[in-house]
């Protein structure tokens, strides 16, 4: 039995497993951080740039949709019923920044019989819509 233990007298035992180094996260070096600090750099970029354009974009895509309406509505029938459509084209002109004060007398007056009038064609609907967006 001796004989078998030394014949294992030349294996060396492995070195204990050294522990992990710890650092702090502020001194891990810059190359790795600047990538980091240059993305979210851009990303409030974009969210600056986004908060900035976003009342002008939603103005200018809802006078988009009106002048397509309008455009619709004036090649249509003149007569065809307009009472569906007009909640969404009153929230339109909102979105579009035409508030109703704004209006001068023609207008208003085509939008009092636009509210009250009870079958109000599509020309008149039409015609407002020609007053407050321009030709």
């Amino acid at each position: 039995m001796i004989d078998r233990l030394a014949a294992l007298a030349d294996i060396v035992p492995p070195r204990p497993v050294a522990p992990v180094h710890t650092s702090a996260a502020w001194q891990v070096a810059a190359g790795r951080w600047l990538p980091a600090l240059l993305l979210f750099g851009l990303i409030a970029l974009g969210l600056v740039l986004v908060a900035l354009c976003w009342r002008p974009l939603r103005r200018a895509f809802a006078r988009r949709r009106l002048a397509r309406l309008r455009a619709r509505l004036c090649a249509g029938p003149p007569d065809a019923p307009i009472a569906p459509l007009l909640p969404r084209v009153w929230e339109e002109l909102r979105r579009a920044g035409l508030p109703e004060h704004g209006e001068g007398e023609p207008a208003r007056c085509l939008r009092q019989r636009l509210l009250y009038g009870r079958d109000a064609p599509a020309r008149l609907l039409c015609r407002y819509l020609e007053r407050r967006l321009g030709p």
